[in-house]
Formats: structure tokens, C-alpha cells, sequence
């Protein structure tokens, strides 16, 4: 989609008008009017904006078959529906050349006569023509389209838009619940100003209503395995059709791994298995644009049983081809992915190569890790900037081969794997630096790693990823710069400084396997999270032990991150501190920074004494017990550092700003996660004595 962006002219007399625009902005907004009923939501929401603005109410209102607007309204329209007479009169030459080469979510927001028109190239470009009207208003003192013959045009820089708080694994609560009072239309109306046009279709196990996303013309995408079948389905189709589910293989997993199993799509059993599954994920997902499948962490490769004689790539492509044309029977409307997780850049060159016409690459973000392969690959992780050479070069050769039928997905959103529970993280840097990246390979369609947008947590994260949506080129310092300027007025210069240390603080963060992440700890370390961190459970600890030989590497660089990121953490709170009586938005923005920031601290902390516990125990003699002198009081020193840190965790849950935290695999209330610490600081002062 091409994109060009014109800035909003202003006339010589804007100083006039700003000092006069109190006393005559009810002038400009009697009415705002939408032409179709699918503008309906987008149109209210203009005019609650107005309202709060002009602090006089705006109604909106469904336009007539032949309408006559007056000065001072607004109308909101798409042009691929609308074709009246008074939308034909200012569809001048260049406005309808703009609005035809970039498509639906394109627009034109011009002031003819003092109407102001928003017209889209379809129903999201109308919609997306309201939301930046709304963005520059909040950046400007001067309200845009002020002026007789003011004119903006814009399309965004990247054809598809995949975010949300939804994960790749649609069962599981990976990050932080929803808030009960936090409707599904107000998730979908923030995902559209976050500039989001496709989202997990499941959150945190929940349905997303279909009507509550239609009404922002926001379509679904569903990650699933590439067995997406029960473990008990598999063993009763074992046990009654046992020819028919054959061996299959994890990319990731070693040749003496378990023994996987999967129905067979080139027998008329698995044909059959496949096609009720499609029928009715494309039945209950009305909203449904996407499927991305995922042939590792629960998904398989078929094996050679089910397609003799092919290699691997060719197992993957011939899988591809028969489910795409199962589902080009079921819906012509829903496209086919293949995630690119755990295949080598070898293997995902080969099955690019040959992928089905019209099935979708899915590409991982290929960040390198120091013990896993790059075969293997790491998470799209904010805390690395770096990527495996012989990936990229995989990705820029697709990308110049078949730039529409790729996705990349990139961690820039508010959390990943390795910050999860937390949400709302601060590496705008970061997440500028991965974003322009993409802008810079030419890139066309962009996912945030693990949904990457929790809108009812502030994070500049979402932010950048809204700003660069529009902006092709802008340096880091001109987003941020605007940004903190606009969402923390005169206390921008100490909040930039804190994201500066956040960033930092991840940088020192050594990415040392798949295993290492906050998400991984806090389900596969649940009883180091709010158990006291002794000998005898970390030894047998998963997540400890997952870690292997990376314990060093993470000994060596939790210091620094923690020391970097407490600093930028102080500067937010001395902010919060010395802002107090600031407007509510501000207030808001900084409580989530300073509550969230701190989440993750404690988190780094209890992990980093964890893994000081895995370092003391490779110094025990075999058959000599850590428990017993003189190796007990080698571990004296992180228990006192763990009670040090349960104090601040008391402090922190004061402040929790939802009723309902994750810190384990489920979430739960304060009081209850506050009694489970406490249960640990008594562990801890036990093991300490007198």
C-alpha cells in the first residue's frame, strides 16, 4: 500500500484563532453525520471526543439519501459506498487519485466551506480519518481542519496490523487478565486507534465478541497447532483407527525425544479429522481473516509415513496445500500461515519457496540466544535488537520475492516472553529501533510478538507502534520526543530519561535459551515465584534447570539490568511525586509506569537470587548437603536479599492497579497473592534464624 502523509497547512492567522478558539469551538462541531450504518461506532466516537472537547454535546447522526450539511459539522464517509452528490463535490482529481492507489484504510480529512470531511477509502479509512483527527487534536493547541481548504491525506505504512493481548496460545493467560469493567467495545475501539486491523481472536482463553470488532472493521487471527487436536482425541483415534494416526515431528525436539502423533490430512480419515476442525474454527469465528500454524510447542511436521519420501519442507508444504485447499472450501475469505518457529533458515527458505498460492508466511523475529541454535531460534524478545544473519537474509529474500504473502513478527508491543506477567514495559527505544527496521526491509505486514497492545495499560510501546504506522523514517528522538511530550506534558524530559534506562536495563539482559523468560518462570518456577528459593526445590527446580549452562552469562548480567532498571524506576516515581495534582491522564500513564516497572523488578530480582542459588550448589561436593554447615550459610545472603525484596513486593500490591494480578499460572486476588508472600517471608526468616 503506497503511503503518503501531508502536514496539516496552517493559515497565517493561526495565532489569531488560537487565542479566540475557546470562545467559538462550539461553532465547530454541531453534528457529526456518517453515511453508512458500519460508521455508526467510529461516528460516536468522534462525537464523544467533540463533546469533551467543546464541553457542549455533539451528537451523531445517520445522513439521508440526498444530505445538506451545514457549517461547523463533520461527516464521516467511505467513498467505495458513498457516492453522493455532496461527497462527490469534494472528491476533487487528486483526492479520489490518493484514495484509489492506498486502498480502504486510506483518507482525505478536509475542511470545504467549514464542513469538515473524513472520507475513507472504506469503512476502517473513514474510521482511521476520525482517529488521527483525534490524535493531532491532543498534540495541538489549534484544532485541525480549522480552516476553509485545510487538508490532510494519510495511509498507513503497513498494510496489515496484527496486536492485542492475546498470545500465540489461545488457552492460556500469558500476560494479565482483562479487567472485569473493561468491555469488549472499548478493547475493540482502543485496538483501532492503536492502529490495529487484525487481532487474537481468543483472549486469555475468551472469546472476542465478532460484533464488538465488525463495528471498527477489525478481523480476527487464530494461532493454533498444526495438530490442534486433544491429547485424549489422539489416543481414543489411536485406539479405534490405529493405522491411520501416524508419527509426526517436533522441528525443535532431539531424534530420542518422545514419539509424537497426528492424524494423517493425505488419508481420508485425517482429511475428514481436518476438515470438521476448520468447518468449525471458520463457524464460530465470524470476524476470521487468519489461521497461523505452528509446527512446534504442541504443533508436528508430518512424518514420513503420511508423506513418504519428502524431506521435511516438503512434508510442511504438502501439509500446507492440503489444509489450504480444505479451507478455500469451507471460506475463500480466510487465509492460510505457516509460522516459521523452529525451522532452520534453511528449512524456512525451502518452504517459502514452495509455499501454496495464497498460504501465508508467519516469520518469527529470529533474535539470537547464546546456548539455543539459530536453528532453533529464539523468541522475538524487546531485550535483543540483534538477529541471526542467516535469518534475516532468509526474511529479505522473501520479502523481495512475496512481500504480500509474509507477516514478520517482532516483539514491540508491551511484553514478550521474556517480560511476561508484566505488562505495559517501557522500551520505546527498542521497540522504535524494530519497527523502522521493518520500514526499512520494505516490509508490508507487521504482528507484535504475543499480541503486544494490553490498551487498558499505558505503555509508549503501543505508542511508538501507533506513531510509526503513519510515519515512515522518523527517528527515535522525534517520536519519543512527541510522545512523552503529549502524554506527560511538563514531565517529559525525566520520563525520557527513565525509558533510556529501561532500555538500557534490557541490553544488559543476556538472552540465553527459550527457556529463560518471565512466562517460563512463573509457571515452571511456581514455587521459587512465592516459595522461598532453597536448595532442595531449585535443584529439582524446571525452570532452573532448563537453564543449564547460561547460569554464568545471567549471573553476570542480572546485576547490571537490575541496577538500570531500579534507576529508571526511582526517576518515574520522583516524577509520579513531584506531578501530583496533574490531569488524570498523566496521573494514570505514570501510576501504570511506575506499578509495572516495579512488577518486573521484583520478578528480575527473585530470579536473579534464584539463579545465585543454582551458581553456590555447583560448588557442593556430591553427597554433601546444602542444607548443612558450612554450605548453609553460603545461601544466607540471598535469603536476606529475598526478604529485602518480599518488603517491596508488600509495598508494590498496595498500589496494584487492578483487583486481579498473575504472578503464578493463575491470576488472583492482592489480599490472596499478599497472604502467599507473606507464607514465603516466613519461609525465609525460618531459614535465616536469629
Amino acid at each position: 500500500m503506497k503511503s503518503r502523509q501531508s502536514s496539516i497547512a496552517r493559515p497565517i492567522l493561526v495565532g489569531l484563532f488560537a487565542s479566540i478558539a475557546p470562545f467559538c469551538l462550539s461553532a465547530w462541531g454541531e453534528t457529526v453525520w456518517f453515511t453508512s450504518p458500519d460508521l455508526r461506532v467510529p461516528a460516536g466516537d468522534l462525537a464523544a471526543f467533540l463533546t469533551e472537547q467543546t464541553e457542549e454535546k455533539i451528537p451523531a447522526e445517520l445522513a439521508g439519501v440526498n444530505p445538506t450539511f451545514a457549517q461547523g459539522d463533520w461527516v464521516l464517509a467511505s467513498v467505495s459506498r458513498d457516492r453522493t452528490e455532496a461527497i462527490e463535490r469534494v472528491l476533487t482529481p487528486a483526492n479520489r487519485a490518493f484514495l484509489d492507489s492506498s486502498g480502504a484504510e486510506g483518507f482525505v480529512a478536509t475542511n470545504v466551506g467549514g464542513i469538515r470531511y473524513l472520507l475513507g477509502g472504506g469503512q476502517r479509512g473513514a474510521a482511521y480519518a476520525s482517529i488521527r483527527i483525534q490524535r493531532l487534536w491532543t498534540e495541538s493547541d489549534l484544532p485541525p481542519l480549522s480552516a476553509d481548504g485545510e487538508h490532510l491525506d494519510q495511509a498507513p505504512v503497513f498494510q496489515e496490523r496484527i496486536g492485542g493481548a492475546g498470545g500465540e496460545d489461545m488457552t492460556r493467560d500469558f500476560a494479565q487478565p482483562k479487567p472485569s469493567d473493561y468491555d469488549w467495545e472499548t478493547y475493540a475501539r482502543d485496538l483501532a486507534h492503536a492502529g490495529v486491523n487484525f487481532t487474537p481472536g481468543v483472549v486469555q482463553g475468551q472469546v472476542v465478541p465478532d460484533e464488538a470488532l465488525k463495528a471498527w472493521g477489525i478481523r480476527k487471527v487464530l494461532f493454533f497447532p498444526s495438530t490442534p487436536f486433544a491429547a485424549s482425541t489422539l489416543r481414543e483415534w489411536r485406539a479405534s483407527n490405529p493405522g491411520e494416526i501416524k508419527p509426526a515431528e517436533d522441528p525443535r525436539a532431539s531424534a530420542e525425544s518422545v514419539t509424537l502423533w497426528a492424524p494423517c490430512p493425505a488419508t481420508e480419515f485425517g482429511k475428514k479429522a481436518y476438515v470438521d476442525w476448520l468447518d468449525k474454527v471458520v463457524f464460530d469465528h465470524k470476524t476470521l481473516a487468519k489461521i497461523v500454524l505452528q509446527f512446534t510447542e504442541g504443533g508436528a511436521i508430518p512424518g514420513e509415513e503420511c508423506y513418504p519420501k519428502l524431506k521435511r519442507p516438503e512434508r510442511v508444504v504438502a501439509f500446507l496445500e492440503t489444509l489450504n485447499g480444505i479451507l478455500k472450501r469451507i471460506s475463500e475469505d480466510v487465509t492460510l500461515y505457516a509460522s516459521t518457529r523452529g525451522f532452520s533458515a534453511e528449512e524456512v527458505r525451502a518452504i517459502a519457496g514452495a509455499l501454496p498460492k495464497g498460504v501465508g508466511l508467519y516469520f518469527e523475529e529470529p533474535s539470537v540466544s547464546i546456548l539455543d541454535s539459530p536453528s532453533g531460534g529464539y523468541e522475538p524478545s524487546l531485550a535483543s535488537l540483534d538477529w541471526d544473519a542467516e535469518q534475516q537474509r532468509t526474511l529479505e529474500g522473501i520479502l523481495s520475492s512475496r512481500p504480500e504473502d509474509c507477516m514478520v513478527a517482532v516483539a514491540a508491543g508491551d511484553t514478550d516472553r521474556l517480560f511476561s506477567p508484566a505488562v505495559g514495559m517501557a522500551l520505546p527505544g527498542a521497540a522504535h529501533a524494530k519497527i523502522r527496521r521493518l520500514q526499512e526491509l520494505k516490509c508490508r505486514n507487521v504482528a507484535l510478538a504475543m499480541g503486544g497492545i494490553h490498551p487498558w495499560v499505558y505503555s509508549p510501546n503501543a505508542e511508538v507502534f501507533r506513531e510509526l504506522m503513519w510515519k515512515a523514517g522518523e527517528s527515535s528522538e522525534e517520536t519519543l520526543g512527541r510522545i512523552a511530550g503529549r502524554d506527560f506534558g511538563g514531565a517529559a524530559e525525566e520520563v525520557l530519561a527513565a525509558w533510556s534506562l529501561f532500555d538500557q536495563a534490557a541490553a544488559a539482559l543476556p538472552l540465553v535459551c527459550r527457556a529463560q523468560g518471565g512466562e517460563a518462570f512463573t509457571r515452571n518456577g511456581a514455587d521459587l515465584t512465592t516459595g522461598a528459593p532453597v536448595p532442595a526445590k531449585v535443584v529439582r527446580n524446571e525452570w532452573g534447570l532448563s537453564l543449564g549452562d547460561g547460569v554464568p552469562f545471567l549471573l553476570e548480567g542480572y546485576p547490571k539490568a537490575i541496577r538500570l532498571w531500579r534507576e529508571g524506576l526511582e526517576r518515574l516515581q520522583r516524577t509520579q511525586d513531584s506531578t501530583e495534582g496533574a490531569t488524570y491522564s498523566i496521573a494514570k500513564n505514570l501510576r501504570d509506569g511506575v506499578f509495572w516497572s516495579g512488577f518486573y523488578l521484583q520478578t528480575l530480582e527473585t530470579q536473579h537470587n534464584v539463579v545465585r542459588c543454582l551458581n553456590l550448589l555447583k560448588w557442593i561436593p556430591e553427597g554433601h548437603s546444602a542444607e548443612a554447615a558450612p554450605w548453609r550459610q553460603a545461601f544466607l545472603p540471598l535469603y536476606r536479599d529475598e526478604l529485602a525484596n518480599m518488603e517491596r513486593w508488600t509495598d508494590l500490591l498496595f498500589t496494584a492497579p487492578e483487583p486481579l494480578l498473575r504472578l503464578e499460572d493463575q491470576p488472583m486476588s492482592r489480599n490472596g497473592l499478599e497472604r502467599k508472600l507473606d507464607q514465603k517471608r516466613q519461609a525465609l526468616k525460618g531459614l535465616i534464624g536469629n
